[in-house]
């Protein structure tokens, strides 16, 4: 997939050009966040730093279904886990260095992402997570 820039939304898209989310910045929060929907605009998640001033990064998830998962790990060094209920991973993130990544400022991240766990939303929560933790770049 692929994610675009539209101001303060990026839409993440299959190889067919179908729009499978949009990332959003949480316009009001003292907290750096953003809200992901799915494409046709319905809510899915609230992602956002746990603390306002922080060294490191942990975030938390919280989806539209009540449940609230967790981020553990790097996210500054882009290698951390999605940790579900009861700590149960969801999802693992790493991003890959090579040359290619090197010489095009690209990023190219593994994603590993468990059965009956949405892939979109994951890809999203990668961008969103990059994006929070990584304004500055």
């Amino acid at each position: 997939g692929k994610a675009l820039s539209i101001r303060d939304r990026k839409v993440v898209k299959d190889a067919n050009g179908q729009q499978l989310a949009i990332i959003k910045e949480k316009m009001i929060s003292f907290k750096k966040g953003q809200v992901i929907e799915t494409a046709s605009g319905q809510d899915v998640a609230t992602v956002q730093r746990k603390r306002l001033i922080q060294i490191g990064g942990n975030a938390t998830v919280n989806l539209s279904s009540g449940e609230e998962w967790t981020v553990d790990g790097n996210v500054l060094q882009h290698n951390f886990k999605i940790l579900g209920p009861g700590g149960r991973e969801v999802a693992n993130v790493r991003k890959k260095h090579t040359a290619l990544s090197i010489v095009t400022d690209a990023d190219a991240y593994t994603i590993t992402v468990h059965a009956g766990i949405d892939c979109a939303l994951i890809v999203a929560l990668a961008i969103s997570l990059d994006e929070i933790f990584h304004d500055d770049d």
